[in-house]
């Protein structure tokens, strides 16, 4: 057995152990609350997953736009070109991966999501 997953089983069980502990605090607090444990646990889920009322759990909208590699070059599989968002800063970065839809060669991090949420792509 991993050490990793010890910590893991330990962790899970202090969650627990919590949990039933802020229910009886809750219980103990409120003498006319008939809440069963489960219904806490499903209340308590809903409000750290920021639910909306019609239950629909908030998400980034889904990414249009996927990197792919530069062509090759006679020298490299994957040929380098400057970033865009690189250049127009000031830096000389260089990278392998482009947007094939916009055309573009940018770096992965940050510049690829950067460059698609400033032009509302």
């Amino acid at each position: 057995m991993s050490l990793f997953s010890r910590y893991k089983k330990i962790f899970c069980y202090l969650l627990e152990v919590c949990i039933l502990n802020s229910y009886r605090a809750r219980l103990f607090c409120t003498p006319g609350l008939r809440q069963t444990f489960l219904d806490f646990r499903i209340n308590l889920v809903e409000q750290l997953l920021s639910i909306t009322k019609d239950h629909t759990v908030k998400r980034r909208r889904p990414a249009r736009h996927y990197h792919a590699y530069n062509p090759p070059t006679l020298k490299r599989v994957h040929g380098l070109r400057k970033c865009i968002l690189c250049v127009q800063n000031g830096k000389n970065n260089v990278t392998v991966f482009r947007c094939p839809d916009c055309d573009v060669s940018l770096c992965i991090l940050p510049c690829f999501e950067k460059y698609h949420i400033e032009n509302g792509l």
